[in-house]
């Protein structure tokens, strides 16, 4: 029950490339320099190299994200705090606890605005979806990444995945459950919650989606969280 997820880095600046995991967008507000203009480039090396790109960058001053969670969330926070520290280049993060829809609209309505969104962390299928959006740039690891997790283009590609789980409060439940099956029980009617709103964010979808596939495997973790996994054939 993989949930590939992805950020796709929104547009038109010249840092989106120095986040990893990252892709561009097309028509961003901090796109050109004098020398190369960044939002058209599709590597680092065909805009003079990395030291060409920091230059830039660092001349910019400031990368515009969104929707991209500080506490624990794929481990942004760190991420970000280790990229100011490297590069002296500050980070604006609108809406850190937004959805995918709310990041596409956010880059339409924001376009040629210089506080419209450089880099975007969406779900994979809102990716794809929305092809038109994403200026294609391939990183530098671009060759490690798996054929089925990117954009020949190099318009996206998935940065990190994971697997649908339940987690349990032992401090409020004290039989938790260890199976989908198990939440129809009336004992945790008004206990269940999910991540955001399934019909706008990726990982509440698949929160709603997981539960309707043949379970096969039940991974007991020491925290207390049960991992739901299923055999290749059946994801």
């Amino acid at each position: 029950m993989s949930t590939k997820k992805m950020k796709v880095a929104v547009a038109a600046g010249l840092v989106s490339t120095m986040l990893a995991g990252v892709s561009l967008v097309s028509g961003g507000a901090n796109a050109a320099t004098k020398k190369v203009n960044w939002a058209t480039v599709t590597s680092a090396q065909a805009g003079g190299g990395m030291t060409a790109l920091v230059k830039a960058a660092k001349k910019e001053g400031h990368v515009n994200v969104i929707t991209i969670p500080l506490a624990g969330w794929a481990n942004y926070g760190l991420i970000m705090k280790d990229f100011t520290a490297k590069y002296g280049i500050h980070i604006n993060d609108a809406n850190p606890n937004g959805s995918s829809a709310q990041e596409i609209t956010a880059i339409q309505q924001d376009k040629g605005r210089a506080d419209a969104p450089d880099v975007v962390d969406v779900g994979t299928s809102y990716a794809t979806e929305n092809m038109g959006l994403w200026a294609p740039y391939k990183v530098a690891t671009w060759s490690l990444i798996p054929a089925a997790s990117k954009d020949p283009n190099g318009r996206w590609f998935d940065d990190y995945g994971g697997y649908v789980a339940i987690g349990c409060d032992t401090k409020i439940v004290t039989t938790c459950p260890t199976s989908f099956a198990d939440l129809t029980n009336p004992a945790y009617k008004n206990e269940v919650a999910i991540n955001n709103d399934p019909t706008s964010a990726s990982a509440a979808f698949y929160a709603v989606w997981a539960p309707r596939l043949p379970t096969r495997l039940v991974q007991r973790h020491p925290a207390g969280h049960h991992v739901l996994r299923q055999p290749e054939q059946d994801r």
